[in-house]
């Protein structure tokens, strides 16, 4: 592949990567928006006796894990 073409080629990746991360985003915030994707989520792995483990939206060092018991975990990192 030619120099011109790799070049081509990365931009056109770059393009791809940010409007998939922007797509992914938007799904996400539709999925959480009501609080019915969380509360799946909690029922499958509680259902399965494995905890979840998740970063708090209001403060990123504080990482919580749940354990099915009905045990809450909070760390700092």
């Amino acid at each position: 592949m030619d120099e011109v073409t790799k070049k081509a080629v990365d931009i056109q990746n770059r393009i791809l990567d940010n409007i998939m991360e922007v797509q992914f985003e938007k799904t996400l915030e539709e999925l959480t928006s009501d609080g019915s994707f969380e509360k799946m989520i909690r029922e499958k792995h509680f259902a399965k006796g494995i905890p979840i483990t998740y970063q708090d939206s209001k403060d990123p060092n504080k990482v919580i894990t749940e354990y099915p018991n009905g045990e809450k975990v909070v760390k700092y990192v």
